[in-house]
């Protein structure tokens, strides 16, 4: 309750739905934070999206699912340097990854050069580095890192482009609520519009076909992660597609940025709100 540009502390029933936005990782390691989940669980709260997504446990759990097996780059949990050489020998080119990175931050595109000395790309920089100086980079000894083979990107007018697919829990499956399209260069490292990427119109890039495909990997995933990690009411999903046309999924968040485009949000709320409508209806019965 605002008053006077103050909040005022009052008391109020609990809720019958909650959604964690918590947006911190470290908070949801706290034992404040378990016991206020077990605290919901005893008042039958809806709780949804229970926690942060770890990369690598996401990608392994979804392989496990034969519809979406196919659509999965070549995906390891980097271990050492030696394995690093090794993967990235036989590929060319990877992304190494941040296994609870966010925004493009510790994000790393590598190429082969030799047995002694890589390309590495950055959002920031590129520069030639031996595996000696990319552990050092990587600061393997502190963070976990996921490796993963890099498509080769259809490319449109210079640049190549991501689908970022917002999806909700309606019913009793996940459907799609909105589609951005980010772009960048051909070379670039990521497509975040915050690291130089841009807004392209979906409308550009849609046809019937790739609504098909989309809104099966939407639905599978939804199921698989649910069965895995409990109720998940919304997500949103990093998928691009090949120079052969097929899509690939790259990353799935569990707690989706704010959509730059408008109509997505408003479709967002809605659904959230439907959500909650609908599932304290049920708590109420």
């Amino acid at each position: 309750m605002k008053d006077k540009e103050t909040w005022k502390q009052s008391t109020f029933s609990f809720p019958d739905v909650i959604y964690n936005r918590v947006a911190s990782r470290k908070v949801e390691t706290t034992d404040r934070w378990h016991s206020f989940k077990r605290f919901s669980s005893q008042q039958n709260t809806w709780f949804f999206n229970p926690h942060f997504f770890e990369k690598i446990t996401v990608m392994n759990t979804l392989k496990e699912n034969e519809q979406l097996a196919h659509h999965i780059p070549k995906t390891l949990k980097l271990k050492d340097i030696p394995q690093l050489r090794k993967f990235l020998k036989e590929h060319g080119s990877i992304y190494v990854k941040s296994s609870q990175g966010r925004k493009g931050n510790h994000l790393y595109k590598l190429n082969w050069i030799d047995e002694s000395s890589l390309l590495t790309q950055s959002t920031n920089e590129t520069t030639t580095d031996t595996y000696t100086s990319i552990s050092k980079k990587l600061h393997l000894n502190e963070t976990h890192y996921l490796m993963q083979k890099a498509i080769l990107p259809d490319i449109r007018d210079g640049l190549r482009y991501d689908y970022r697919v917002l999806a909700h829990l309606v019913r009793s499956s996940h459907r799609i609520t909105g589609i951005g399209m980010r772009a960048s260069a051909e070379n670039a490292v990521t497509t975040h519009v915050p690291r130089g990427g841009m807004i392209l119109p979906y409308n550009a890039f849609s046809d019937s076909e790739t609504e098909k495909v989309l809104a099966m990997i939407v639905e599978e995933i939804g199921k698989t992660l649910s069965e895995k990690f409990g109720d998940i009411g919304e997500f949103s999903v990093d998928i691009g597609r090949d120079q052969n046309g097929k899509l690939w999924i790259f990353e799935v968040n569990a707690k989706p940025m704010v959509f730059d485009e408008l109509e997505i949000e408003q479709a967002r709320v809605k659904e959230l709100v439907h959500q909650a409508k609908r599932y304290s209806m049920l708590r109420q019965k």
